[in-house]
């Protein structure tokens, strides 16, 4: 008994070993030395079952610890030059021979570069909801990342307080949330996000005291922004460089261009487009979804899923736990609005 016991014990650690090989895309060769670890993905986000390095061929293998697997998806994740790569493993694929890719790093942008930018503005009672989104395109195989400067400086208006929530998608990753660091000029704030090959999102939310009509100043630190704003039902937005694009099909909101770095508008009018809220009589909107995630913990290097889902749920399920997500997809028109207006409507760069 006690025999089959350990061999039940032995097979069941056999079948969970994940083995593969780090794989330098940008040189395109194995990759030698390369911190490879193995996450239970869990209701309260990923946890580590243990890490291991990579050889001189690239190649790793990891035994986890009997008693470790749990239903659910895994990440696999790999760091390297100072940067997380991320591999998810649904439930009941392969575990090996897995390949998971790193890149050099660079402090230059190169070829990497915002190629969307989204804004969605909500009066409502007595305060101003932002909602921008940044789609950074890097074609190169590179990874564009500067701790000390940031990848993306942001402009905060001086009533925010410097506060902003921050979350960012990388290629193949799950949603991270980051903070909005202070620089020694006044308002603007540095982001730390490396930049990988493919595309990645920035999502930037915060909200300040506002009373309509009133004038709203903004500006970006980017290079060629070109912006789309939107302007829920009963919001109007007026002042130079601003052209109307015509109203969403679905939500009637008014879309807005505005080809410039620096934007000073004057908004009238109260109304939301956010999920869960519904116009009110008086031009104000009713908040149903209750509080927000504004007191999650940041987490500065493992992607942190936010909500509840049970593991048993597997990895839709896990997906489908980032809430922001969700009311983001419905306050920028999901994915449709970003590839509708992709490209500038004047003079494109």
């Amino acid at each position: 008994m006690r025999l089959a016991l350990v061999f039940t014990l032995l097979a069941a650690t056999k079948v969970f070993a994940i083995d593969g090989t780090v794989h330098n895309a940008t040189k395109d060769k194995p990759q030698a030395s390369a911190t490879v670890s193995l996450f239970n993905i869990t209701s309260n986000g990923p946890e580590m079952i243990t890490s291991v390095k990579s050889s001189a061929d690239g190649s790793f293998n990891i035994q986890p610890p009997a008693g470790s697997e749990t239903p659910g998806p895994k990440l696999l994740q790999a760091a390297y030059d100072g940067v997380t790569y991320n591999k998810m493993i649904p439930p009941g694929t392969p575990t090996q021979n897995l390949q998971i890719d790193v890149f050099e790093s660079s402090a230059k942008p190169g070829d990497s570069k915002v190629t969307t930018h989204m804004m969605l503005l909500e009066p409502v009672n007595g305060q101003l909801r932002v909602s921008e989104s940044y789609v950074w395109t890097n074609s190169s195989k590179i990874t564009y990342s500067d701790p000390d400067r940031g990848t993306l400086r942001i402009y905060l208006p001086a009533a925010t307080e410097g506060k902003a929530e921050v979350n960012v998608i990388a290629p193949n990753s799950v949603a991270v949330r980051r903070s909005a660091d202070p620089t020694k000029e006044a308002n603007v704030y540095k982001i730390d996000f490396p930049i990988k090959p493919g595309e990645s999102r920035v999502d930037l939310t915060y909200q300040m005291p506002f009373t309509t009509p009133a004038q709203f100043t903004d500006k970006w630190l980017f290079p060629n922004p070109n912006t789309k704003l939107l302007a829920p039902v009963g919001v109007s937005f007026k002042g130079p460089g601003l052209s109307q694009l015509g109203a969403e099909p679905t939500t009637k909101a008014t879309i807005y261009n505005f080809d410039g770095a620096a934007l000073t508008m004057d908004v009238q009018g109260a109304g939301a487009l956010q999920q869960g809220n519904s116009q009110q009589s008086d031009g104000t909107a009713s908040d149903a979804s209750g509080s927000g995630d504004s007191d999650d913990q940041i987490a500065e290097l493992l992607p942190q899923l936010y909500g509840k889902a049970s593991p048993v749920d597997g990895f839709l399920g896990a997906l489908n736990a980032v809430k922001w997500i969700l009311s983001l997809a419905v306050a920028m028109l999901a994915l449709g609005f970003v590839y509708l207006y992709r490209k500038p409507t004047s003079n494109p760069s």
